[in-house]
């Protein structure tokens, strides 16, 4: 399931899978660089797609809710000022 809404000055993009949850050991370690899941994976997927919302002003946030897991991408709306 893939939502997109505005929440006061955020846009946010929310992906749910219904069909599985996470551990919680998987979990506290999502975003960590080089920390993967996968047999060939390099561990760098998530820890720049958590960076890269920082460094946008925004947040990027995967959890489990109900049984499924749910990530959720914000953006800022405005552009941020320059000082």
């Amino acid at each position: 399931v893939l939502k997109i809404y505005q929440d006061n000055e955020f846009i946010k993009f929310e992906v749910i899978n219904k069909k599985a949850s996470l551990p919680d050991s998987v979990l506290d370690k999502l975003g960590e660089p080089f920390n993967s899941t996968k047999e060939l994976g390099a561990g760098l997927g998530l820890f720049n797609a958590f960076n890269s919302a920082l460094v946008m002003r925004g947040d990027f946030k995967i959890f489990n809710q109900n049984n499924n897991v749910h990530a959720i991408l914000s953006l800022p709306i405005n552009k941020p000022e320059e000082a």
